[in-house]
């Protein structure tokens, strides 16, 4: 494998350039509204201003932060392993061997690759150069390292049925206010697709996935389905872009064609990919070995 060099993208620096220009003008700017305050303001506005001055500048130092590291987002890698650019192969680099776990932080926008004492190792940030490409090598050198094919459950995290079943709850409770007791219509209306809304996707969303040696079994509320892992054809990280951010996900690709989307649970893509992948492969070659015999 050539070595491959990605950089923080240039998008991306001047996006940050500009957000950074724009929380600062604004901390600046509200600072100088609290040290030269209009007689007219009364406490609470002056309370405001201090809050948005103080948010605006958690941002400015967020921003200028992540311009500071820029140069520590750069890498490198090759058949050896990775480091940062910053360092020298000598020096940095971490051999494939070495990469056991993954952690993912989505709305960072960074995987955070891990040993088996969860020391960290180095962060792979969402905004490199060929980001596609660099995650394809990734999973290409380090899949080798989670072959150990064992059973395992997926459950929607507890924030996903507090939002889904709060919402199920609070619109119905705005409905009934608007309607019932206000017998007004017009304003009934949407607390009344919202309710519609949350209830049909949290019904509907899988809340559980169990893969066993033969087959993956996905849960909603009130059904089941099956997944026969000699049914699947390919498993595949695709990603998508939102305004500037990417987001990893998983798509199943049946031999019918068919494919879905699974969802993140409580685990993150890339660990969920290589588990899935190595329950398939060990149920292959078993279903192999019985032809065989």
């Amino acid at each position: 494998m050539n070595m491959q060099t990605h950089k923080v993208e240039k998008k991306f620096k001047y996006l940050t350039y500009g957000a950074f220009a724009f929380f600062l003008a604004v901390f600046i700017l509200t600072v100088y509204i609290l040290m030269f305050p209009d007689s007219e303001k009364n406490s609470v506005q002056i309370i405001a201003t201090i809050m948005i001055s103080s948010t605006f500048g958690l941002m400015t130092y967020f921003s200028l932060k992540t311009i500071l590291s820029f140069k520590k987002y750069d890498i490198s890698l090759d058949g050896d392993g990775i480091w940062r650019n910053y360092q020298s192969k000598d020096i940095g680099l971490i051999k494939w061997s070495e990469i056991k776990i993954f952690r993912e932080y989505q709305y960072l926008q960074k995987i955070q690759l891990l040993n088996l004492k969860n020391e960290k190792l180095i962060d792979i940030h969402y905004q490199l150069s060929n980001f596609s490409d660099l995650r394809d090598k990734l999973v290409e050198n380090i899949e080798p390292n989670f072959n150990h094919a064992e059973p395992f459950t997926l459950y929607a995290p507890l924030t996903f049925h507090l939002f889904w079943l709060g919402g199920s709850i609070a619109w119905p409770y705005l409905f009934y206010q608007t309607f019932a007791l206000e017998m007004n219509v017009l304003y009934a209306i949407p607390p009344l697709f919202c309710t519609l809304v949350f209830i049909f996707v949290y019904t509907r969303s899988i809340i559980k996935i169990t893969f066993d040696e033969s087959k993956a079994k996905s849960f909603t509320f009130f059904k089941k389905e099956y997944y026969p892992y000699d049914k699947i054809q390919e498993v595949k990280i695709q990603e998508d872009s939102e305004d500037g951010s990417r987001f990893l996900m998983l798509l199943v690709i049946m031999n019918n064609g068919d494919g879905f989307k699974l969802p993140k649970l409580s685990s993150n893509v890339l660990e969920t990919y290589f588990k899935l992948t190595a329950l398939i492969n060990k149920n292959k070659a078993y279903t192999n070995t019985r032809r065989n015999d």
